[in-house]
């Protein structure tokens, strides 16, 4: 029997808890008598990836450092796919799966043949956005948006204590309603999203009143600025239009400016990306 086919047998009908690397390993010793350090749990998850497996059979979803669990074979997960490459101390996002389908960004054809080392570093090569798919952006806006509820609803936080959970949500929702991609690094300097080609920074606020910045020294790098505004489980597009325009509406301190909530309001838009949900091809700007 397998190591494939002993981790089906010994955790079919867990999905209901975590287990850790070490239980699955214990577990399939005690049973089968499978030597522990052969027995690799991420080798079995659909959001790792192993360059050196021909084909990867996942059944498992890693959840934390050391911790998974079971779905099964051939299941229609959605979501990241995490490599961490020799010698290094940090995972990178390599791909998705959608429906269970796996997907590496630029390198369709390594699906089915895993990619040797020099292939992936030419295939994978650094890039200003994560090409991520609509139904990932749909799955990604949806979670974090659970998570912010449940910080505010259950838990009691402000609003405004979330900032760095809804300046992320703001991104998760430009590039959704602009059909655009994140930008691949966490903070990027300059923007956040790019769509149709344009560079765009996102600032996102739970503040009613007040200002947001824009960072002077990194202009170059950002063609549109979109102001977002967090407000009883909803968000409102206060801005959506050109950096310059937003730049000589707001006023300059030190390194930056900072453009009022209710100048960005009543900018007078030449143009938007982004649609009423409510009534599509209309500007939700007011």
């Amino acid at each position: 029997m397998t190591i494939f086919d002993q981790l089906v047998e010994a955790f079919a009908g867990t999905s209901d808890r975590l287990v850790t690397a070490a239980e699955i390993r214990r577990t399939l010793f005690e049973r089968y008598g499978t030597n522990p350090p052969s027995v690799l749990p991420s080798d079995y998850s659909y959001n790792r990836w192993n360059q050196g497996i021909s084909q990867q059979k996942p059944l498992f979803v890693r959840v934390g450092a050391g911790e998974y669990r079971y779905l099964g074979a051939d299941q229609p997960y959605t979501g990241l796919v995490f490599w961490r490459p020799k010698g290094s101390t940090a995972d990178q996002v390599i791909g998705e799966r959608v429906n269970g389908e796996l997907r590496l960004f630029d390198t369709i054809a390594a699906v089915a043949t895993p990619p040797s080392t020099k292939v992936l570093a030419e295939t994978q090569a650094p890039s200003s956005v994560i090409p991520l798919s609509p139904e990932q952006l749909d799955r990604l806006y949806e979670e974090y948006m659970e998570i912010l509820a449940l910080e505010v609803a259950e838990f009691g936080c402000k609003p405004t204590e979330t900032r760095h959970l809804i300046g992320r949500i703001g991104e998760f929702y430009c590039a959704r309603q602009t059909k655009g991609q994140l930008a691949r690094r966490v903070n990027q300097p300059g923007f956040d999203v790019v769509a149709e080609g344009r560079r765009i920074s996102v600032k996102t606020t739970a503040q009613r009143t007040g200002f947001v910045s824009i960072n002077a020294r990194t202009l170059d790098r950002v063609d549109d600025l979109v102001v977002l505004q967090y407000d009883d489980g909803a968000f409102e597009v206060l801005y959506h239009g050109p950096i310059g325009l937003a730049v000589q509406a707001a006023r300059a301190w030190k390194d930056r400016y900072e453009l009022d909530l209710a100048k960005a309001r009543h900018l007078q838009l030449p143009r938007t990306l982004l649609p009423d949900p409510e009534q599509p091809g209309t500007s939700v700007a007011k």
